[in-house]
């Protein structure tokens, strides 16, 4: 049985930091792009029991979660994930990073702006303000370091398509400032032809695109 990957398009947030791994491993993979429309049926659930994507059919049984599933890739082609625990263990101090500080923070900030996620421009403000405050731990990391955890990794391939989103709707050259470095690391993550290949030209923000702001009522 082969790896089958069920995602239904490459720019989704979640499933894009998978296809974008798979540019740089030698494993074959059949892509299957399941529409919304089947996330809740019944023989999908039986592969994600939330209904969601991407999901990760092997033999061994279907994987879910994008970082869980990078990880097995990774340690399936023996590539980007650290030559040593220690190393490793740097890799997945930023995946943890990704999930429990700037994942969250996207419902208020680039959800929003597209219209998925309902919020107020005070909340909208404050998911700007976090999100700088922790890309500024990202930028103090890239004073020492080219790539996150030393050594490009699944690490940075995780967080680009996150940052890239940030850096193009709503992260103004004048928010920039704060944080040169991660800049630098999300251009020169450009300079890798699957990246460049995957998301097209370095494309950063001029104008700040802002969502629809719902109004709370007044108690």
């Amino acid at each position: 049985m082969s790896l089958k990957l069920y995602c239904p398009q490459r720019y989704a947030v979640a499933g894009a930091k998978v296809e974008l791994l798979l540019r740089f491993l030698d494993i074959p993979v059949e892509f299957d792009r399941i529409p919304p429309t089947e996330w809740k049926s019944e023989a999908y659930l039986k592969k994600h029991p939330l209904g969601k994507v991407p999901t990760l059919e092997t033999p061994e049984g279907c994987i879910f979660e994008s970082v869980a599933i990078m990880r097995y890739l990774a340690r399936k082609a023996n590539k980007l994930y650290g030559n040593s625990p220690a190393e490793t263990a740097r890799i997945d101090q930023w995946l943890e990073f990704l999930n429990t500080q700037l994942n969250p923070l996207s419902y208020l900030t680039i959800y929003a702006i597209l219209g998925f996620v309902p919020v107020t421009a005070q909340n909208y403000e404050i998911g700007k303000k976090e999100t700088i405050r922790s890309l500024k731990v990202l930028d103090e990391q890239l004073k020492t370091t080219k790539y996150l955890a030393g050594d490009f990794s699944i690490a940075d391939i995780a967080l680009i398509g996150l940052v890239r989103l940030q850096l193009r709707l709503f992260l103004t050259e004048q928010l920039r400032v704060q944080i040169p470095r991660v800049v630098e690391w999300h251009n020169r993550l450009f300079e890798h032809k699957e990246i460049a290949g995957f998301f097209g030209k370095i494309w950063l923000c001029v104008k700040e695109q802002t969502p629809d702001f719902i109004v709370e009522e007044k108690k």
